[in-house]
């Protein structure tokens, strides 16, 4: 597992789901995740496979690069600070 993909993706579903203003078991439902899965998710303890990864930024309304930290930095910094 790439560690460090896992925690960008984790850290920027975590800072996005807030923006957003949904529960961690709000979006785990919309991924089609269990709630205890999508937070081990979130701590990046876990890389989700390719079809989480675009559930997940559809969820969100952020692309699937945004997540991976390999978008432009303006775009998502926008959305997430």
């Amino acid at each position: 597992m790439n560690e460090e993909l896992a925690i960008t993706i984790g850290s920027r579903a975590r800072a996005a789901r807030g923006k957003l203003g949904l529960t961690r078991a709000q979006v785990a439902e919309r991924v089609g995740l269990d709630e205890p899965v999508y937070g081990r998710l979130e701590r990046g303890k876990v890389l989700p496979r390719a079809v989480v990864l675009y559930r997940l930024s559809e969820a969100l309304g952020i692309s699937p690069q945004d997540l991976m930290g390999l978008a432009p930095d303006e775009s998502v910094d926008t959305l997430l600070h």
